[in-house]
């Protein structure tokens, strides 16, 4: 063999060994498969650690102190006159009103999960798969996307999972849930995506699976092959209150922005303008001769709102919002919510044939404990 060939061999073996070693490397990428069916053993001992069993310990009722045996006996037979008789003090008595799901994302304690998983909570626990417990603080939660980020203490460097990209979800991909359905913790389930987007939110669509989800699981990660969180585990679609096959998660995107302010303010600032929308069918634009492929039709006002100020009227058509193209009353929903207040926003308008622009001031919504709307404008 000639000094040529023997360096081409070299590098043939060398290229071989590297790509061995790229795929020993990465374990998840090409799932290790037992009967046609990946083997999900390495991925699991790999994420579950940082999947985390949520306690949200709730005061209820007042109740007083057991009393002592004197304090028994004044009470039955009476006490001295020159005795006075103390209140006894009251303790709240605690229970764990829920249990459920979330996950660590980042090695100093930073937990996402729902909102409804900690609602109502005076004091949240977090327990690990080593059993180590910690009290968690909330640091926010969002009741209408229904995330929740939280906070744990520890002295060492925590488990937590990587952060996958949403919109690179693909219906038909494998993905793993792993929570602690009723109450039984470190459970994983398997299935796959059903649909990336589901329209079932007003500020996010949802990613469908048909990975077996109950009550508990709430808050957990959805997990691809590549060992990467895609979704929490939010919502099941049932009539039995159990799995039927179909459940929801919240796209990781939307979550870790949502996070990202919580960590920030401890809530979530969404603009508002005061409009009702509807989506335009082939009836309703044959009735106003409308012909265009795009548009969200205006259903009514809101009295006071930046969008009566502006001059916006029922029945207009909404073409575009900030030159964003409009096909759906949920894009022109989430387009505003994630404006600024007191950004000025500009609506390109169609009615009665005629197109123009108007400008909006982007109000502030709130919500109030009656879970009413109201705004405010900068």
């Amino acid at each position: 063999m000639n000094l040529f060939h023997f360096v081409r061999q070299c590098a043939r073996v060398c290229l071989g060994l590297s790509i061995v070693a790229l795929s020993a490397g990465n374990v998840f990428a090409a799932p290790v498969t037992v009967n046609g069916m990946p083997d999900l053993t390495p991925l699991v001992e790999k994420t579950s650690p940082a999947v985390v069993f949520i306690m949200n310990n709730v005061n209820v009722q007042p109740r007083r102190k057991p009393e002592s045996f004197q304090e028994f006996v004044s009470r039955v037979f009476g006490e001295e006159k020159d005795q006075k008789r103390e209140t006894l003090p009251e303790e709240k008595e605690k229970i764990t009103a829920y249990g459920g799901s979330g996950f660590i994302i980042s090695p100093d304690g930073y937990i996402l999960t729902n909102q409804h998983v900690v609602e109502g909570a005076d004091e949240l626990v977090v327990k690990l798969k080593d059993n180590r417990y910690f009290k968690a603080r909330l640091l926010g939660a969002d009741k209408t996307t229904d995330v929740a980020l939280l906070k744990i203490s520890s002295k060492r460097d925590l488990p937590y999972l990587k952060m996958g990209k949403s919109a690179n979800v693909k219906a038909g991909q494998w993905v793993v849930a792993i929570g602690s359905p009723r109450f039984m913790e470190d459970s994983v389930s398997f299935g796959v995506v059903s649909n990336k987007s589901r329209e079932r939110g007003e500020y996010l669509p949802f990613i469908q699976m048909d990975v077996a989800v109950n009550p508990g699981n709430s808050g957990g990660p959805a997990i691809n092959m590549a060992g990467e969180v895609i979704g929490i585990n939010s919502q099941i679609v049932t009539k039995s209150g159990g799995f039927a096959g179909i459940s929801l998660a919240i796209p990781i995107d939307d979550a870790l922005k949502i996070a990202n302010e919580l960590k920030l303010n401890g809530s979530v600032t969404r603009g508002y303008v005061g409009i009702i929308t509807s989506a335009m069918d082939a009836h309703l634009a044959k009735s106003m001769r409308f012909s265009y492929p795009n548009g969200v039709f205006v259903d009514g006002i809101e009295k006071g709102t930046p969008a009566e100020r502006a001059g916006i009227e029922p029945r207009d058509i909404i073409l575009q919002f900030n030159n964003r193209v409009l096909y759906h009353p949920l894009e022109l929903i989430r387009l505003i919510g994630e404006s600024k207040p007191g950004e000025i926003a500009h609506f390109q308008i169609w009615r009665s044939g005629k197109e123009f622009t108007i400008p909006v001031v982007i109000a502030k919504k709130m919500t109030d404990g009656a879970n009413k709307t109201y705004f405010t404008v900068k």
